[in-house]
């Protein structure tokens, strides 16, 4: 994760996914965005990345809308890789 903030409202996070697999996959990550004081979910959010080669790297980003402003942490909730066809 190399972004997570809440301006206004919205969270953003972005990072990078590597495949460290044998095979090309697709890639499900689910964040969630955490506040720092009291540790609770503020919302969440999915991202999909296709197709990344072994080896490989690919970008993802989340954004949600209708969160409380808060100093926050991100953390990945779910990880989900799919062989790519």
């Amino acid at each position: 994760i190399q972004e997570c903030e809440i301006n206004d409202g919205t969270g953003t996070a972005s990072g990078v996914i590597e495949n460290l697999g044998d095979e090309p996959a697709s890639f499900e990550l689910t964040l969630g965005f955490i506040d720092d004081a009291s540790g609770e979910e503020l919302g969440h959010g999915t991202a999909q990345v296709d197709t990344v080669e072994p080896g490989g790297s690919g970008d993802w980003s989340i954004t949600v809308d209708g969160l409380a402003d808060a100093e926050v942490t991100c953390a990945t909730k779910g990880l989900d890789a799919t062989p790519a066809g």
